[in-house]
Formats: structure tokens, sequence, C-alpha cells
């Protein structure tokens, strides 16, 4: 899964993965199926009582829809919310209303003139999956929730697994969502070591402690969680 690091205001990388493109297409054409099944039932019931009324809204959703729900709602339309992915600014500021705009009028171009060709072969072409609009407003599209595609079992070889000896039998406890967190809190610290990623790790380690029930604190965090994260494949693969 490609991901990109987005370093924000409070100059904190934070790592994201990026939205495959057939989540952005899949998103796109729930919004689509969202988009004109409100237009039907629209024209279903309030046309014959208020044609006017009626054909304002409808020119109102049609051009309207994806700007404003990416406004209203933290840059995410419903096809986004449903997909888990949200639009970002790369500088690590909030996208302003002057960036929603620019994304939604390179949309002509980019998708509703070129069938999404365009589109299609910038977002698969680009370090940052960029279609034009985003790399005009400096935007792209980010996962919110993490792809569980990675293989916990990858951290430890089939001879190591062979011998080893699980140190916290706990660790069974955690579910994969959680053990990936760790993987990637430890992923962060080692490749951005500031002070915010340090506090997280340190937080987090408290955490694993507790659910661990353990009195004693680790004496060095990154072995800690590293052990647990073996302690976790072994005893449930």
């Amino acid at each position: 899964m490609q991901k990109i690091d987005i370093n924000t205001t409070q100059n904190v990388t934070i790592q994201y993965e990026l939205a495959a493109w057939w989540d952005r297409v899949f998103a796109y054409f729930i919004d689509m199926v969202v988009l004109f099944g409100s237009i039907f039932i629209m024209i279903l019931f309030m046309e014959a009582f208020l044609p006017q009324i009626t054909y304002l809204m409808v020119f109102l959703l049609l051009f309207f829809y994806t700007p404003a729900f990416e406004i209203l709602n933290n840059g995410q339309t419903l096809g986004k919310k449903a997909l888990g992915i949200k639009v970002v600014k790369l500088t690590g500021k909030k996208p302003t209303l002057k960036d929603y705009a620019l994304r939604w009028a390179f949309r002509i171009l980019d998708i509703y003139l070129s069938s999404g060709v365009i589109a299609s072969i910038l977002i698969g072409s680009s370090q940052k999956s960029q279609r034009l609009g985003d790399l005009v407003a400096n935007t792209t599209v980010i996962r919110l929730r993490p792809s569980l595609g990675v293989s916990l079992s990858d951290i430890m070889t089939i001879n190591t697994r062979e011998h080893y000896q699980p140190v916290y039998q706990q660790a069974s406890r955690f579910n994969e969502n959680e053990i990936l967190l760790m993987k990637e809190v430890l992923d962060r610290v080692a490749k951005y070591p500031n002070v915010a990623h340090k506090m997280a790790l340190n937080n987090l380690v408290t955490k694993v402690k507790d659910r661990l029930s353990l009195d004693k604190a680790p004496l060095n965090n990154s072995k800690f969680l590293q052990t647990v994260i073996k302690d976790y494949v072994v005893l449930t693969r």
C-alpha cells in the first residue's frame, strides 16, 4: 500500500496510507447512486407540486453535492465516508474553501469530459496519487482506516517462530488492529524520533502494560512492544 508523509502545523510528521484508485472509484459510484437516487425521489414526489423549486434543487445537487459535502464534512462525501477515505492538504493544514473549489472545478476535465481516464492515469502514475484537481489544490486522498494487507507473520521467520517462547502469554488479549497500531508507532519513532512520537510511544506502552496486568514498567519501550508483537504472532498464528 502506497504511503505518504505529511508534516503537520505542529511540526510532527505523520504517515498516512494513500487511498487506492479503486477506493476513490467505489466512493465516486456510491456518491452517484446517492445523488441520482435523491434526484429521482425529488422529481417523483415534488415535480407535480413545486416544479420550479424542484428543478432548482436538482441543479444545486448536481453542481454542488461534492464540494458542499467535502466542505461541511471535513473532506468527505458520503461515498468517501463509506470507504473510509478523505481529502487532505499536503501541507498539513486543513483544506480551504478554495482548495475544495479547485478540486471540484477540475473534475470537469479529470472525470466528466474524459470519462475518468485522465484522473485514473494521474492517480496511478503520480507519486502522491493526485489527479489534476489535487495537483492544482495541493491535496490528495488518504485512508482513515489502515489497511490490513500487512501480514503480521512477516515479523518473524518460520524458523524463528519454531524456537521462540512467548514472554507475555497475555499478548493474545489484543486484536490485530491493536498490534498493527503498535507496529506503526514503532515504525514512526524509528523514522522520526521527535518528542511527539516518543510521547505517543510512552503513552502506548503504559496502556499495553495495563492490558497485560504488569506491575513493573519495561526497561526499553521499543523492545517491549516488539516482544508483545512477536508474542501475539506466535500465540495467534
